[in-house]
């Protein structure tokens, strides 16, 4: 998540009820409590970072591809590679 210019926050990647990595993309409104979709991720993440850049664009990096539930004491997760660049275009 990352909180916007314009006081929303961006919510990006995450999982679904079947462990499985999401490529979603939503501008949460704290004031109206509403989501909106706003695109995809090239690659499903899991737990994301989002970093709001200087010129209003987003850097989404790392989070997991995948995810195992735990085997005996371990719990394995799988990098999900390149970061990418999300524009956001919400109003100001």
């Amino acid at each position: 998540m990352v909180l916007l210019n314009n006081g929303t926050v961006m919510v990006t990647g995450g999982w679904d009820v079947n462990n499985n990595a999401l490529v979603s993309t939503e501008i949460y409104d704290p004031v109206g409590g509403t989501f909106a979709p706003t695109g995809s991720l090239n690659t499903p993440r899991g737990q994301p970072t989002a970093t709001l850049l200087p010129n209003g664009q987003a850097l989404i990096a790392g989070g997991a591809a995948y995810f195992i539930q735990r085997i005996a004491w371990k719990s394995w997760r799988k990098s999900a590679g390149a970061r990418e660049m999300v524009v956001v275009l919400a109003a100001s």
